[in-house]
């Protein structure tokens, strides 16, 4: 009885064997791809990954080119598709394409380049936060142009961590999963915040501008700065409702090692720069060669410091005339409504005169060296944002109404 016991137990035994084994083969008879056999990339040293009807090469080393492959395969809708990558040199990167639009930089370790690990700081977030606002109003998101989204999207609520990106072309695709959004950020403004070389030449970033010309448009100018103190109050309150503006500044407020930096920054968050002249003199009572001087200087200084190239300048008490206009190579800007905030350096006056005066199309004067400037400042903006005016540059305001680059002068509506 024992034995007969033993023996059917064997039998159980030898069956469920049989039947995984059976199920093995079965396995790899359907998962086994006749085509893949042989298949080698063009690379030494590559790792692969497959599926039954996907095959794809990938860098081996420290990188996470499986999670590509799985990816590619996943959007694969080829039978017996093969993958294989090129390397395209990047400044000390390469990067693995493969035709796909799935692709991403190693460096010569094939170690990969991780954008969402390697930004960090408030510059990144800005640049985040810009194309975020850029494509949610290029896109005719309402919500887009309002208070509540402006102040969702501020940079300070990016979190960096949550992103992830692939390479398309000269752009970073880069999906921020917060926001369920994906943004197209060229390389070469990515390249500086890196800190790294793509090999691309060094360029001053420009913030992407969506405008939309259904909309009304106020610019805001602001004259005698800088003062880091408190243009920064100012431009940090225009950079977190998605404005900008244009500030006319003093060659001789402008020292290399501190203002001319500055600068550079007010202009990388898409603000204007224009001059106010070297030393706030009356153009119309000077010579030609000494008029030049007074405009040109300031200009010639971040020139020479970063390559930016002023269009405009705003002539000191508003003085010009068709003797000034002739030899000046940049547009005068007037105003049309005057803050005052030179008189009354009071926070609350300075809102009450702009609030009965201020209407579409109009430039606005305010100086960006009062505290009492940068407080108005924190309540306007929000203000005119809120009854749906776009806050633009000189620039942008002469480009919406068709007023030519090459005019004299131009004093809003």
């Amino acid at each position: 009885m024992k034995k007969r016991k033993l023996r059917k137990g064997a039998a159980a035994l030898l069956l469920t064997m049989a039947v995984l084994l059976l199920a093995s083969v079965l396995y790899l008879i359907f998962n086994f791809n006749i085509h893949f056999v042989g298949a080698k990339s063009i690379h030494e040293n590559s790792a692969k990954y497959k599926t039954r009807n996907c095959l794809v090469f990938y860098p081996e080393g420290e990188n996470d080119g499986k999670q590509v492959a799985k990816q590619i395969c996943s959007q694969n809708n080829k039978k017996d598709a093969i993958y294989d990558y090129v390397l395209k040199p990047y400044g000390d990167y390469r990067m693995v394409d493969y035709g796909t639009g799935l692709n991403y930089f190693v460096d010569t370790d094939n170690k990969q380049l991780k954008i969402d690990k390697q930004l960090a700081g408030d510059k990144a977030q800005q640049i985040i936060s810009d194309f975020i606002r850029y494509t949610a109003k290029k896109s005719g998101m309402e919500e887009a142009f309002h208070v509540d989204y402006l102040k969702k999207t501020a940079p300070s609520n990016i979190e960096l961590e949550n992103i992830s990106y692939t390479i398309e072309g000269d752009d970073a695709l880069v999906e921020v999963k917060d926001f369920e959004m994906t943004l197209r950020i060229p390389l070469k403004y990515l390249q500086s915040e890196l800190g790294i070389n793509l090999g691309y030449s060094n360029t001053i970033y420009q913030k992407p501008r969506f405008i939309d010309p259904t909309r009304p448009m106020l610019a805001f100018t602001f004259d005698d700065g800088p003062n880091i103190e408190t243009t920064s109050k100012i431009v940090d309150t225009l950079a977190l409702y998605d404005g900008v503006g244009t500030f006319f500044c003093l060659g001789q407020r402008m020292r290399v090692d501190k203002e001319i930096p500055f600068i550079k920054m007010v202009i990388e968050k898409g603000n204007e720069y224009g001059s106010h002249t070297q030393s706030h003199r009356d153009l119309t009572k000077l010579s030609e060669s000494e008029a030049k001087e007074e405009i040109m200087t300031p200009a010639n200084d971040l020139k020479d410091g970063f390559g930016y190239q002023m269009q405009l300048y705003r002539p000191p008490y508003g003085s010009r005339n068709s003797y000034v206009d002739d030899l000046s190579p940049l547009t005068a800007i007037i105003w049309n409504v005057d803050s005052e905030d030179w008189n009354s350096r009071d926070k609350e006056a300075i809102k009450n005169k702009v609030y009965s005066e201020v209407d579409e199309n109009d430039i606005v004067l305010f100086h960006d060296i009062y505290e009492s400037t940068a407080e108005a400042i924190e309540d306007i903006v929000p203000y005119y944002v809120d009854k749906g005016y776009q806050l633009v540059t000189v620039s942008e305001l002469m480009t919406a109404l068709g007023i030519k680059e090459d005019a004299a002068y131009f004093a809003g509506r």
